[in-house]
């Protein structure tokens, strides 16, 4: 009767253990799954940490192709501005001169009308 128990239990305890044996097996796959999952998360992390750094660096250079634009369009509007005064100043001067011409043509007009009527 003894015998027939321990039997009994051995064989209920080997049952047991299989079924241990299978779930821990199950786990150990369970766990090497997710440790693949982690590892594809991780890649894909770092593949948009890359990505991230490439966009933050082109934005950056782009960045710096723009203030070198602005600084050179503010240099032409500079420059404009100077040559735009100069001719403000030519044109000025000019109308200078076309009034002294104007003024000397009707000097002119009303001595030769002075000298005419004389005659």
């Amino acid at each position: 009767d003894s015998l027939g128990k321990l039997v009994e239990a051995r064989t209920s305890m080997l049952a047991r253990i299989t079924e241990c044996e299978e779930q821990l097996q199950e786990r150990e796959y369970e766990v090497e799954d997710r440790d693949r999952q982690l590892t594809v998360a991780h890649n894909r992390i770092l593949g948009l940490e890359s990505r991230l750094r490439d966009t933050d660096t082109k934005y950056r250079e782009g960045e710096s192709a723009q203030d070198a634009k602005i600084a050179s369009l503010n240099l032409n509007v500079t420059e404009l501005t100077h040559k735009l005064t100069a001719k403000g100043q030519e044109i000025a001067d000019l109308q200078t001169f076309v009034s002294a011409l104007q003024n000397a043509e009707r000097a002119v007009r009303e001595q030769a009308d002075t000298r005419v009527s004389k005659l």
